[in-house]
């Protein structure tokens, strides 16, 4: 087992792992209140998992942070759809969900010396 602290980037890396669990959670919760036809409520859940993302990004590994950028982008994307297409909100809140979720699931290979 790697130590948790190897120049702070470890305890970084896991408190951005953190957040990525806390935007899948909130893109799982505006996805279930878009079914209920409550979209300011899922406005608000939407815009929380981006801010989780934005709050992740800068503590993630480099080659992480692109793909956190875009969800950032396509769940600010979500959060403006919401009142005029809640059919595309819903099919791309599940979708986010699906890969912030998987995203928070993988562990990198650690670096050889």
């Amino acid at each position: 087992m790697q130590h948790a602290n190897h120049q702070g980037i470890s305890v970084q890396w896991l408190s951005g792992r953190a957040y990525l669990w806390a935007a899948a959670f909130y893109f799982s919760a505006a996805h279930h209140a878009v079914a209920e036809r409550r979209y300011e409520e899922a406005k608000s859940h939407c815009l929380a998992a981006v801010e989780c993302l934005e709050k992740a990004e800068p503590k993630l590994l480099p080659y992480e942070r692109a793909s956190v950028r875009q969800w950032v982008k396509q769940g600010r994307r979500c959060a403006d759809k919401l009142p005029v297409d809640p059919f595309y909100a819903a099919t791309h809140l599940a979708a986010l969900q699906d890969k912030v979720l998987a995203h928070a699931k993988f562990v990198p290979p650690t670096q050889r010396r």
